[in-house]
């Protein structure tokens, strides 16, 4: 997938935002130094950008994929119990 993004200073930051979750999720940074990359970051660009209904947005996707993945499991569940005899 690409993006056409005419701002340069965005441009670079998506890929570098990529890289440091990246480094978070594996555990090469955490998430103070994570925090200060953000807090630095969103600096340089002078706009205020307002993390708390990103940070919903976050929850929001998070629940969706626990929802989706009960789910899912459900669907297996049910599955097994057709095909099988499931011992109580």
């Amino acid at each position: 997938m690409t993006l056409d993004i005419p701002n340069a200073q965005i441009a670079t930051f998506i890929p570098d935002w990529n890289k440091v979750n990246q480094a978070l999720i594996s555990g090469k940074m955490d998430k103070e130094e994570y925090d200060m990359w953000l807090e630095d970051t969103l600096k340089l660009f002078n706009v205020p950008i307002d993390l708390t209904k990103t940070q919903q947005y976050l929850e929001w996707f998070k629940n969706k994929l626990y929802l989706n993945a009960i789910a899912t499991s459900a669907k297996i569940v049910s599955y097994i119990e057709d095909k099988y005899t499931v011992a109580t």
